[in-house]
């Protein structure tokens, strides 16, 4: 979204919070290869309807930040969803041969 890129993706449930059809993306089903085709062959032949979609998701990545997602985060580490409370999280490449 934030890069300025016309979107063709899953009319699914998450990505319908985020995008809208028409407007800053076009949704397809994903079960649907041939509507997905088609969507993507539509904006080859459109540069108007390309541009107009990567507009419209680049205002709506404005709505979305990194400092959103790390307070998201978080809050799941404090609620102890994430690490439990009573352990140290293991050091990165722990346990896997890797030396970080």
């Amino acid at each position: 979204m934030a890069a300025g890129c016309c979107i063709v993706a899953s009319a699914t449930a998450p990505v319908q919070e985020v995008l809208e059809h028409g407007r800053s993306a076009l949704l397809v089903d994903f079960f649907d290869p041939e509507a997905q085709a088609q969507a993507m062959a539509g904006l080859l032949a459109d540069p108007g309807q390309r541009r107009q979609l990567a507009r419209e998701a680049q205002r709506g990545a404005a709505a979305y930040s990194d400092q959103c997602g790390l307070e998201a985060w978080l809050a799941l580490v404090e609620q102890g969803l994430c690490v439990d409370a009573d352990q140290s999280a293991p050091a990165l490449g722990a346990g896997t041969g890797n030396q970080v």
